[in-house]
């Protein structure tokens, strides 16, 4: 099995790696996890029907992505967008950690997916 190592993303999510990995040096609980989705008091009682609803979300997003790191891409498109869905994809691709052209390449598998449905229902 191989090991990755994860690269933060901000300072803000490296200030956090350092602290955690500091608790675990001196033996202390973790609660949270940097890069983690899931920032919950670990005492709070668990609504276990969201739990594996959210960790369903996230293996979902988990095999999107992986399916996307081997898909190698065979055409360019050339698209005009307006300015403020330019940014916003930049915007999201940066949340992600990824590029615009894979922002659009979900969009459009999500959108075709859903057009499938509707008419495997019709």
């Amino acid at each position: 099995m191989q090991a990755y190592e994860y690269e933060p993303k901000t300072e803000e999510e490296r200030r956090q790696m350092e602290e955690v990995a500091a608790k675990a040096e001196r033996g202390e609980h973790l609660d949270v996890v940097p890069g983690s989705v899931r920032h919950m008091d670990p005492n709070r009682e668990v609504d276990e029907d969201q739990f594996f609803r959210d960790l369903h979300a996230e293996f979902e997003q988990m095999r999107l992505r992986r399916a996307e790191a081997t898909q190698t891409a065979r055409k360019t498109w050339k698209i005009r967008v307006p300015k403020d869905l330019d940014d916003k994809a930049s915007q999201l691709a940066k949340q992600e950690g990824t590029n615009k052209s894979a922002i659009i390449r979900k969009a459009v598998a999500w959108y075709l997916q859903g057009t499938d449905r509707q008419q495997a229902v019709a």
